[in-house]
């Protein structure tokens, strides 16, 4: 979870009560939905990329910069349909529309004398692994 500085959340709170101390109520209503999907989009995508963290409760992350699937080596920058050729299809994905474009996160279960990789690309593009909890 990304916690933002005291100074940021006060500068928003300020703003967002300005904006809506003129508004009808209904469009109130309305506008606060809207500025919470906002911050819920910008907030996963800045926690997607991330440093290590927690991913869930008792599981702690660590990205890496490339990781082998059989015998070849995936690496940052690659598109997902080279990372599919490499590795196969993941055993999860999830798809998400940020402010920046679209975020996939794909997961990797590679067994239990491995770890679960999470992979994740912003616009087609790999961003990011996560490697997390042992495998199953």
């Amino acid at each position: 979870m990304v916690i933002l500085p005291d100074r940021v959340n006060s500068i928003l709170s300020a703003r967002i009560t300005a904006l809506l101390k003129d508004l009808p109520a209904m469009k109130k209503i309305r506008c606060c939905l809207v500025l919470l999907l906002v911050a819920m989009n910008m907030l996963y995508a800045i926690n997607a990329f991330a440093g290590p963290s927690i991913s869930e409760p008792g599981v702690i992350s660590e990205n890496v910069d490339s990781l082998r699937c059989g015998d070849h080596l995936v690496e940052l920058g690659e598109t997902q349909l080279e990372v599919v050729h490499q590795c196969g299809m993941p055993d999860v994905r999830d798809s998400y529309f940020v402010y920046t474009g679209t975020l996939d996160r794909w997961t990797y279960n590679l067994g239990p004398r491995d770890f679960i990789y999470v992979f994740t690309f912003l616009n087609g593009m790999l961003r990011n692994i996560r490697e997390t909890d042992r495998g199953f």
